[in-house]
C-alpha cells in the first residue's frame, strides 16, 4: 500500500467529540432537587418554630387570664361576706352567668365557685389529739352507703389519717409498706396524718377512679366542722340525719330539705334555720340534734378556674378562705380540676359556654416544659411558708 493510499484510509479529518449536554442537564435537576427538599424542610421547621411559640404565648396568656379568674372569685367573695350573713345558692357568688367571662373572640373564662361547707371534710375523721372520732366515721360510712361503696373504705381512710399506728376492725390499714391495691400501685407506708391535697385520698387502698371521682364532689379537706344547710348536698344531710338518728329517715330529710330551697329565693337564715327545718315538716326532736351541727354561712370556697386561649386551655382549682375583711388562699395548684368539665351549670360550666372537641394527641417534641409545684399555703408569725404536698402530681 502505498503512502498516499495509507493516508487517505487513516487520516479521516478531525475526531469527534462525545455529546455532554445530558449530563449538564441531569446536574441541574439533581441541584434544583436538593434545593426544594432543603427550602421545604425550612419552611417546615420555621412553620413548628411559629405553632410552638404561639402556643407557649397562648400558654401563658391563659395561665394569668386563670390567675385573674380565681382573684375575680375572691373579690366576689369578699364582697358577698361583707353584704350578707349567710351562704346560699341565690347569691352572686353561685350565680352561673359567672361561670363564663367572654375576653374576646377567641379568649374566654370559666369560673366556678363551690361552698366547700356543703361537703363532708375528711380531715374531721380525727379529733383534735389525732384519734378517729367515731360520729365523723360513722357519717362517712352513711355516706359511701348512699354512694353505694363499701363500707370498709371509711376504715382504711381513718386509718390513713389518724395518727396511731393500729388498724380499726373491719376494714383499717396500718401496714409497713402500703398501698399494693390502691389506684396508684406503688409502695409507700400510710401517712397518719391530715389530708393536705383532695388528691391524695387516690392513695388509700380501695378508693379506684371511679369512687374517688364520685367522692371529689361530695367530700372536702378545707371546711369547718359544721355544714352549711343551704348548700349541704343530699348524699351528706341523709348520712348526718342517719348517724345522728339512726332509726330516722334520712333520705326523706334530705329530700324536704332539698325541695325548699329549689324553690326560687329560699334559704335558710341563720337565726331561724331550726323553726324553718320544722316548717317543712321534719321533726322537731331531730332538729334539736342536728341543729348544733349545722350553720346558715361558710368560711371555705373551692374555685375552679378555666381560661380559652385559642386552642389552648389553662386550668387552676384553689381553696380560698373568707372572712368579713379578707380573703387568704390556702390551695393554689395549675393544671388541677377535680371536677369533669361537662358538669351542671351549677357545679360546673355555664349551659352557654362553647364546647371544644377532643383534639387527638399528636406525636411532638416537648419544648422548654414548665413543672408546676402545688403548694399549700400556711400563714403563721406573718410568715408565708410553702410545702410542698406529697402524692400529687402535676396533670399533663
Amino acid at each position: 500500500m502505498t503512502g498516499r493510499a495509507r493516508h487517505l484510509r487513516f487520516n479521516r479529518g478531525p475526531r469527534a467529540r462525545p455529546n455532554r449536554r445530558g449530563i449538564a442537564l441531569i446536574i441541574v435537576l439533581m441541584v434544583t432537587a436538593i434545593l426544594t427538599v432543603v427550602v421545604l424542610e425550612f419552611a417546615q421547621s420555621t412553620r413548628i418554630n411559629f405553632y410552638i411559640a404561639a402556643n407557649i404565648k397562648n400558654g401563658m396568656r391563659a395561665y394569668y387570664l386563670a390567675k385573674s379568674g380565681v382573684q375575680v372569685a375572691a373579690g366576689a367573695l369578699l364582697k358577698d361576706g361583707q353584704d350578707n350573713k349567710e351562704d346560699h345558692l341565690y347569691e352572686e357568688w353561685a350565680n352561673p352567668l359567672l361561670g363564663y367571662i367572654p375576653i374576646s373572640e377567641t379568649e374566654t373564662v370559666s369560673v366556678t365557685i363551690t361552698d366547700e361547707s356543703g361537703k363532708f371534710n375528711l380531715n374531721n375523721l380525727v379529733s383534735t389529739g389525732g384519734r378517729v372520732n367515731q360520729f365523723y366515721l360513722e357519717t362517712f360510712r352513711r355516706l359511701l352507703e348512699n354512694l353505694g361503696f363499701e363500707l370498709e373504705i371509711a376504715d382504711a381512710v381513718a386509718d390513713w389519717v389518724d395518727t396511731d399506728q393500729d388498724a380499726l376492725a373491719g376494714g383499717g390499714l396500718e401496714d409497713t409498706v402500703y398501698g399494693y391495691e390502691s389506684a396508684v400501685p406503688q409502695r409507700y407506708h400510710s401517712k397518719n396524718g391530715k389530708f393536705l391535697s383532695l388528691a391524695e385520698l387516690k392513695l388509700v387502698r380501695g378508693v379506684t377512679q371511679e369512687v374517688f371521682l364520685k367522692l371529689a364532689d361530695v367530700c372536702t379537706v378545707y371546711s369547718d366542722r359544721r355544714y352549711n344547710i343551704n348548700t349541704i348536698q343530699e348524699p351528706v344531710l341523709a348520712a348526718l340525719v342517719l348517724a345522728t338518728d339512726p332509726e330516722a329517715n334520712g333520705a326523706d330529710v334530705a329530700a324536704k330539705v332539698a325541695a325548699f330551697r329549689d324553690e326560687e329565693g329560699n334559704f335558710f337564715e341563720q337565726k331561724t334555720f331550726k323553726k324553718q327545718l320544722q316548717d317543712i315538716g321534719i321533726d322537731p326532736l331531730l332538729v334539736g340534734r342536728i341543729s348544733r351541727r349545722l350553720m346558715a354561712a361558710s368560711r371555705y370556697f373551692s374555685v375552679d378556674v378555666t381560661a380559652n386561649v385559642g386552642s389552648t386551655i389553662k386550668s387552676i382549682h384553689a381553696v380560698i378562705q373568707r372572712t368579713k375583711k379578707s380573703v387568704k388562699l390556702v390551695y393554689f395548684r395549675p393544671g388541677e380540676r377535680l371536677r369533669p368539665h361537662g358538669d351542671a351549670a351549677r357545679h360546673g360550666k355555664s349551659p352557654g359556654s362553647p364546647r371544644r372537641r377532643r383534639r387527638r394527641p399528636r406525636p411532638a417534641r416537648r419544648i422548654n416544659r414548665i413543672r408546676h409545684t402545688t403548694y399549700v399555703i400556711h400563714h403563721q408569725r406573718g410568715v408565708v411558708r410553702r410545702r410542698r404536698v406529697p402524692g400529687d402530681r402535676p396533670a399533663s
